[in-house]
């Protein structure tokens, strides 16, 4: 089962500009570290454990990165959660305990 890493920016405190160019960077880190997207979704097909180290991983590299130019990767972050894709509910699809099955007689 696919585990998620959910990265939401923090437009509040940076400009659209800003926030693009360092969700480029991202992207291109997390891609470059086996992760695919899934709309604004980094997934990867490993254990809870294994993708956590490797999303933080990644963004410690980012980080180094971005430090040379004076620039902190957290602070652009508003959030950064992971979770896996068993405990996602598709909002889109009606309720479970709606749906009736019928049999024609």
């Amino acid at each position: 089962m696919p585990y998620v890493i959910a990265i939401n920016l923090s437009y509040d405190h940076h400009s659209q500009d800003q926030c693009a160019q360092i969700w480029e960077l991202i992207s291109k880190a997390m891609l470059g570290a086996g992760f695919q997207t899934d709309g604004r979704l980094f997934t990867v097909n490993l254990s809870e454990k294994d993708a956590i180290m490797l999303a933080r991983r990644t963004f410690e590299q980012l980080a180094s990165d971005l430090h040379s130019r004076n620039q902190n990767i957290y602070d652009y972050l508003k959030r950064f959660y992971g979770y896996d894709v068993a405990h996602t509910t598709n909002l889109l699809l009606p309720p479970l305990d709606s749906i009736e099955v019928k049999e024609d007689a």
